[in-house]
């Protein structure tokens, strides 16, 4: 739905696609799946330069927009027919490194999940016999090691809510685990790591 200032919203289909050009991406706290399937990396690489410059970098060719504008009807002829092709494909078509770009960009910015990957393990099983961790001593990891590392922690309810984006079987893991006159939430098959990497024993 659009509408005009001071006017009644009319019902549209938006077919309009944003492009960006920029030398960084920008960040973002938003690290759901609704944000990364709608972006599309085309990252370049390639450096140029006049005179001396960088080792890795190729001679511009200052000649480069006369030599396009005269053969622009057959670029022209290309552009359309990769454009048909799309039309009939409905979506742009997969690329290896547009791919590798967005993960490395979803990696960037999703600091909980990277910090999930190197902080806790889990596997497969989940009974009331396998080691279980509390979450609350979780999350109390995870906000020492965001502040030693002089970012800002999530709350405890987004911070849980993306420990359920990435562990396997998460609904089934969390439960409550009766301690004394305590119920804390739990999470089992869940270990800590150690500063070692290895697995801490509950």
């Amino acid at each position: 739905t659009m509408r005009k200032l001071y006017h009644d919203g009319i019902m549209i289909e938006n077919s309009t696609k944003f492009i960006f050009a920029g030398n960084e991406i920008p960040s973002t706290n938003d690290v759901s799946e609704g944000l990364f399937r709608r972006l599309v990396i085309v990252p370049f690489n390639a450096k140029f330069k006049l005179g001396p410059g960088a080792a890795d970098a190729k001679a511009a060719d200052v000649g480069l927009l006369a030599k396009v504008k005269a053969e622009l009807p057959g670029v022209f002829n290309r552009v359309m027919r990769h454009y048909q092709e799309l039309k009939k494909r409905g979506h742009l078509a997969d690329a290896a490194k547009s791919s590798a770009e967005l993960q490395r960009y979803r990696d960037e910015v999703d600091l909980v999940g990277t910090w999930v990957k190197e902080n806790l393990y889990w596997n497969g099983s989940w009974g009331e016999d396998k080691p279980y961790v509390e979450v609350a001593s979780v999350f109390e990891k995870y906000v020492s090691d965001s502040k030693r590392s002089e970012e800002r922690p999530l709350s405890k309810f987004h911070f849980t809510k993306h420990l359920r984006r990435h562990i396997a079987h998460f609904d089934d893991r969390y439960d409550r685990q009766r301690l004394g006159q305590h119920r804390p939430y739990i999470l089992r098959g869940v270990e800590l790591k150690n500063d070692t990497g290895r697995k801490d024993h509950f």
